[in-house]
């Protein structure tokens, strides 16, 4: 049966990843001759110089633990020096975070209650309260220290996906591979500037995806699951979309765990429960203590809205003011808005060709993953003025971070037709559930770019499977 299911996903894989493919180049090209973005020589002379001396430290035989540091030292460096290069601010939807930190402070909670935008998005209340906290804490510093705790989360997790890399290949030089891609990640580095939270969230989905593949190759007891639960739920309380995972590791360990229907029962209440019971009690204790009237799995304005902007043709399923004018409209009644927004999802389906609707599909689908940079460029500079930066990443970097992107999506494409390495390794199946969780879940609700980067350490560890298997030790 497993064998069946991972041919049917990586066929499936192969087909999108070739038309997701053509758009990345697409995308190159849009930047390299309509928009007329700039080759920075500078930019890629660094990333041509990390390259040359990894190469050299490889075939010199350096002490992988050597390696290793200076990879990790090196990636941190990059996303201090890209940090620290642009004076920005929190905009558009971070500027109201930010604001609304500032309002928390000062005792006001009104943004969490009623029709409010945090009661209608109250996922993003606890993303409130920790800017609150480092406001209260560092007060003017506080930006400052936003970006810091950025770059050193992002720089942990270039370590956990060593860590996961080195134990789903179990191969030196893939886990070398693997981690050196993760320092020089552009998404990652330009993520670091931008005041989202997706850089912790990032790390702790990382701890969680390392002790489930530990517990599926037999390494750790089944119980740590439980572990790797509550660290998965604590990435989700920063970016509320690990219930993805939470699938993944459902369906893998029901088609891959190699044990009895009921222990297989008891990993999954393990990784499940651990999950599920503290979120509840998270939920309710913020609306106990009276700083909202909001579960924050269920907000004031309908998870079906956010499927009915989505499945605008007109607009390819990104936001659009059709749609917004009538939630707002309709925010006073929740039954009618959920009621109503059904019939006119339907009724977009239902009358639109086929041809139309392939259309909108695969549009949308390419759009939300062609992107080099998952639009880290654009929210790090929005609102920014040009002095006010060093490096002009949306008009100098984009050309660079287009090129690497395809090169390790075109390693991930072709691993994809490596059959040995997704049916003799089967742990590698959990990465390609993963995305296509992600894959469907965006597919259905509204696209934006940046909502695939909390994902986008995929295409940092799957490029390894373009290499072939090297028996050397690990460390």
């Amino acid at each position: 049966m497993n064998q069946g299911f991972s041919k049917f996903v990586n066929y499936a894989l192969r087909v999108i990843f070739s038309i997701i493919a053509v758009g990345v180049v697409g995308m190159l090209g849009m930047y390299m001759f309509f928009q007329n973005s700039i080759v920075n020589i500078p930019l890629i002379a660094v990333y041509v110089c990390f390259t040359l001396l990894f190469i050299y430290a490889l075939r010199k035989k350096i002490d992988c633990k050597i390696i290793l540091g200076v990879i990790i030292a090196g990636g941190f460096l990059l996303r201090i020096m890209w940090c620290f290069s642009i004076k920005n601010y929190p905009a558009s939807d971070y500027k109201t975070i930010y604001d609304s930190a500032q309002l928390f402070l000062q005792g006001n909670k009104s943004m969490f209650f009623g029709t409010s935008y945090f009661a209608r998005f109250p996922h993003l209340i606890i993303f409130v309260m920790y800017v609150a906290s480092v406001i209260k804490m560092f007060g003017s510093q506080s930006l400052i220290v936003l970006k810091l705790i950025n770059v050193i989360f992002s720089t942990i997790s270039i370590y956990m996906i060593y860590r996961i890399a080195e134990e789903i290949f179990k191969d030196k030089k893939k886990s070398m591979v693997t981690v050196f891609i993760a320092a020089l990640f552009p998404a990652s580095i330009i993520y670091t500037a931008v005041y989202c939270t997706e850089n912790i969230a990032i790390l702790f989905y990382l701890i969680s995806v390392y002790i489930f593949v530990l517990v599926m190759n037999n390494k750790k007891n089944d119980k740590y699951l439980i572990l790797s639960g509550l660290m998965l739920l604590i990435g989700h309380l920063f970016r509320m979309a690990a219930q993805v995972v939470i699938c993944a590791y459902i369906l893998y360990i029901l088609i891959y765990f190699r044990k009895k229907v009921k222990e297989k029962a008891k990993c999954i209440v393990y990784v499940t429960a651990s999950f599920i019971i503290p979120l509840i009690i998270v939920g309710n204790v913020i609306v106990y203590t009276g700083i909202t009237d909001t579960k924050i799995w269920s907000g004031k304005e309908p998870a079906i809205t956010s499927v009915l902007k989505g499945s605008n043709l007109k607009s390819a399923g990104k936001w659009n003011e059709e749609d917004a004018k009538f939630i707002e409209n309709n925010l006073g009644d929740t039954e009618k808005l959920k009621s109503r927004s059904k019939e006119i999802i339907i009724e977009r389906y239902t009358s639109a060709s086929p041809f139309e609707i392939t259309k909108f599909i695969v549009t949308k689908v390419v759009s939300q993953w062609f992107q080099g940079d998952f639009g880290g460029s654009y929210w790090a500079q929005l609102d920014t003025k040009n002095d006010d930066m060093i490096i002009d990443m949306v008009n100098k970097g984009a050309v660079w971070n287009q090129v690497f992107y395809l090169v390790i999506f075109g390693m991930t494409l072709i691993g994809l037709f490596r059959s040995r390495e997704y049916l003799s390794n089967k742990i590698i199946n959990l990465l390609y559930i993963i995305f296509c969780g992600y894959g469907l879940l965006f597919l259905i609700i509204e696209s934006q770019a940046r909502y695939g980067f909390i994902v986008s350490w995929l295409f940092v560890l799957l490029p390894a499977t373009f290499m072939k298997n090297n028996k050397q030790p690990l460390l």
